[in-house]
């Protein structure tokens, strides 16, 4: 259930959109964050004309996520742009967990998506780099991660019905991937 984006032109090619949605079950990369439960999430962005935006997102989380941290901040700065059916998002996302009780829990990562938009369907990779990290450590000192995913949208013709397929593998060792790396896959409707 999500409430509509609300969005607004603050002019000099500035915009604002912001929203809120409530879903069964906050998965990031395949592991549950809320222990199957459901989780209250929303957004904010500002974009400029140029490509260039700022968003910080949330949700509720689980206490064993973030050493008592109940709620998840994404802090992004990037860079999106479209030519012809091709888009281009780029930046750095710093995953900021309030309440953690001073424990290394936040992380910067910076990422990069390729989109191609061919006719109902769409082909999006993805690869999301954190630097060594101590955050990110299972007891080894600093470690890091790679992230690389596919994705596949299409949309039904003459239909309101869209279908997404995905699978990604997270290369470690480290926090995020429980030790070792592991692959993490979705098919189902958006």
């Amino acid at each position: 259930m999500a409430a509509p984006a609300a969005a607004e032109d603050l002019g000099g090619g500035f915009t604002v959109n912001g929203g809120a949605t409530v879903v069964s079950d906050y998965r990031f990369r395949g592991i549950s964050q809320t222990d199957k439960r459901f989780a209250i999430q929303g957004t904010f962005t500002v974009g400029h004309s140029s490509g260039v935006y700022g968003s910080v997102w949330g949700s509720s989380i689980d206490d064993y996520v973030a050493a008592g941290a109940d709620a998840e901040l994404d802090l992004i700065f990037g860079y999106k742009k479209t030519f012809g059916s091709t888009t281009i998002d780029g930046g750095l996302l710093y995953y900021y967990y309030p309440g953690s009780g001073g424990a290394n829990t936040d992380f910067a990562e910076p990422y990069l998506k390729i989109s191609q938009a061919m006719g109902a369907a769409t082909l999006t990779g993805t690869i999301a780099y954190a630097p060594k990290q101590k955050a990110l450590t299972v007891g080894n000192g600093k470690e890091d991660n790679l992230y690389l995913a596919g994705d596949l949208g299409y949309a039904i013709p003459k239909t309101p019905v869209s279908l997404t397929a995905h699978f990604g593998h997270s290369f470690g060792p480290s926090y995020l991937t429980i030790g070792d790396g592991y692959s993490d896959w979705s098919l189902g409707r958006p």
